[in-house]
Parts: structure tokens; C-alpha cells; sequence
């Protein structure tokens, strides 16, 4: 007897075939977008972004200064592991000007210093600009734009907007959180212009990084100690920081976490200034979506105690 050859039904044939297309339709993205951003106040940003979601990765620890920051094979490793890194640009993070050319094509790039819409500064000594005059590795400008929140609303919509595009899976999610960051840093921002409004008193910062946010909230510094806090102050440059101390009766001489210099207990001897403490980084502030809105009411409360 001849044995009974097995032919599928058509429609279940079919219907494996639907499926089999189905599956091969889908993403071939398993995990959420891997984010690496250099600096602590973009990877709050980015948490803030990807709450939920995912955890972005840090380069720079607690108490690094990317000044001076040099990478270790670990954050090789990280970078090149990455779909998205998140930085400033060469004239701040100058330790990824060689490795970022090696990174594979897969690696998106957010550089923030050359985002549409950044509000972008000169060093003092120079004229201020906006985005459109800025002219690719001009190291006079002023890379600590986050301090600035109107900066870092255009650095959450381009990695959000990113974001959406690699994983549509939570665009939801990434754009709701990105929208309740906005609103906190409005409410925020008003809470600091209210506060700051109308604080008097001359004060010197140890490092020229503040002045996004002084421009922001009214406020300017008598003096900086340095523009490159990586070069040790010369004792003519000491001197003249003591006669404006005295001359403009400041009230501070700001020190910041990353750099603790003895040199600011001599700027303050002898004068009725004090040592105080600004940190442009939020070294101390716990990782997480609301470390960036902390970072500025931090420094908001360390002018208001310097100064009213």
C-alpha cells in the first residue's frame, strides 16, 4: 500500500507565512537606544529623557573636571558600545576630540554647542553671539551652555526627537517625559528669576563658567580667577584679584568641588570676603530626572547666601 503523502492545508501554509513575514517585519532593536553623555548635567537631561525607559551611562565621575579628564579603557568600551552619545562639543570635553573620530557610523552624535536654536556666549573678553555666528572650533566661546535653561530645553527636544526616530516602540514615553521636564524647568526658572531678582553685592568666582546663568538671572561677577582652571594662577594675576576684592568690597571668592585651590584662602586673607562654593556640575546632587532642576536651585541658593 502505497504510504499517503502529507500536504499542509492551504490556508494554515498561509497563514505561517503571515507570521513568518510578521516576525521579520519587526525591529531588529531588542533593547531601548544605548545613551552615553560626558557630563553629569547632559546625563540628567538624558535621564530625565529616558525614565522609565532606559539609564544613560556617564562618562565623567563625581569629581572629575573634563578639564582635565582622561579616558579610561572602560569608557572606550561605553562609547563604542553607544547609539547615541550626548556632549558639549571640543571646546569642552577636549579629551574626545581623537576618539570620537573612531567611533562606528551607528553612533548618533548630539553635539550641543552646534544645535539649532542655542543660545551661545563668548568668553568674557569677547562679544556675545547667537548660534548662527558661531564658526566651528572658535575656543572662545563659552561651552558651559547648560547652565542655562532655556539651553538645555533645545538639548532635551533634539535627544528626545532622537530618541523617537531610533525607538518608536516608546515614543510616547520619551515624549511625555520630555514634556514634563519642560514644564519643571519653567517652573523652575521663574522660581530663580523671582529669587535672584534684585541681589546686589560684588562676588569672584574661582573658574569663568557662570555666566549663562548670570546673564539668565541678572547677575555678574567682579572677577575670575581663571578662564582655564587647568593653569595655576601666576602671582601677578593674584595681585590683581586681591585689589579687586578689596576694591569692589566683594562679599565672596567662589571655589568650586572639582578644583579646591589653597589659593582661595590667600585671595580672601585680609579682606572681609569669604570662601564660598559654586558647583557647575552638581557633583553632589544623586543621579536621576530631577538632578538638572537641583543643579539650578543649588546655585541659586549658593548666590543667595553669598549675597543677601
Amino acid at each position: 500500500m502505497p504510504h499517503a503523502r502529507f500536504l499542509p492545508r492551504r490556508p494554515l501554509l498561509l497563514g505561517l507565512l503571515a507570521l513568518l513575514g510578521l516576525l521579520l517585519a519587526l525591529p531588529a532593536r531588542a533593547e531601548p537606544p544605548r545613551v552615553v553623555a560626558t557630563l553629569k548635567p547632559l546625563h540628567a537631561l538624558a535621564a530625565a529623557v529616558t525614565d522609565g525607559v532606559s539609564e544613560p551611562h556617564r562618562l565623567l565621575p563625581d569629581g572629575s573636571s573634563p578639564h582635565a579628564y582622561s579616558l579610561r579603557p572602560s569608557d572606550m568600551r561605553a562609547l563604542h558600545g553607544s547609539d547615541i552619545l550626548l556632549w558639549v562639543g571640543p571646546e569642552m570635553e577636549t579629551f574626545l576630540q581623537a576618539p570620537i573620530r573612531s567611533l562606528p557610523d551607528s553612533t548618533h552624535e548630539i553635539r550641543a554647542l552646534t544645535l539649532p536654536g542655542m543660545t551661545l556666549h563668548r568668553l568674557h573678553g569677547s562679544h556675545d553671539h547667537g548660534h548662527d555666528d558661531h564658526a566651528h572650533g572658535d575656543h572662545a566661546i563659552d561651552a558651559h551652555l547648560w547652565l542655562d535653561p532655556d539651553n538645555a530645553q533645545v538639548i532635551v527636544a533634539a535627544l528626545a526627537q532622537r530618541l523617537r526616530t531610533l525607538d518608536p516602540a516608546n515614543a510616547e514615553r520619551y515624549a511625555a517625559n520630555a514634556e514634563r521636564l519642560r514644564q519643571r524647568l519653567e517652573s523652575v526658572d521663574r522660581e530663580l528669576a523671582s529669587r535672584l531678582a534684585g541681589l546686589r553685592g560684588n562676588y569672584v568666582v574661582f573658574h569663568d563658567a557662570y555666566q549663562y546663568f548670570e546673564h539668565r538671572y541678572g547677575l555678574q561677577h567682579a572677577a575670575a580667577l581663571t578662564i582655564d582652571p587647568g593653569r595655576t594662577p601666576g602671582a601677578r594675576r593674584v595681585r590683581e584679584i586681591r585689589a579687586i576684592i578689596r576694591q569692589t568690597n566683594a562679599r565672596c571668592v567662589f571655589a568650586e568641588p572639582q578644583f579646591r585651590p589653597a589659593l582661595v584662602d590667600t585671595l580672601i586673607q585680609d579682606t572681609d570676603a569669604r570662601a564660598a562654593e559654586l558647583d557647575p556640575l552638581g557633583t553632589a546632587i544623586p543621579d536621576g530626572p530631577d538632578a538638572y532642576p537641583q543643579l539650578l536651585l543649588n546655585l541659586a541658593a549658593a548666590f543667595e547666601d553669598c549675597l543677601l
